[in-house]
């Protein structure tokens, strides 16, 4: 491989990456894990239930 290619590649290869990283970790804002919700519904529902049971 020439020096211009193997450059060329290798910064190629770099801007690749920190776009991949980048998205991964913006995605994370856009798209929120749907397991938190998940999670943040069953603690809402146990919660819930604790309450009508210490009332009744």
């Amino acid at each position: 491989m020439r020096a211009a290619v193997r450059s060329k590649f290798t910064n190629n290869l770099f801007y690749t990456t920190f776009a991949v990283a980048f998205v991964t970790v913006a995605g994370s804002s856009v798209m929120p894990c749907p397991a938190h919700s998940i999670n943040n519904e069953d603690e809402t529902m146990y919660n819930q239930q604790e309450k009508k049971e210490k009332k009744q």
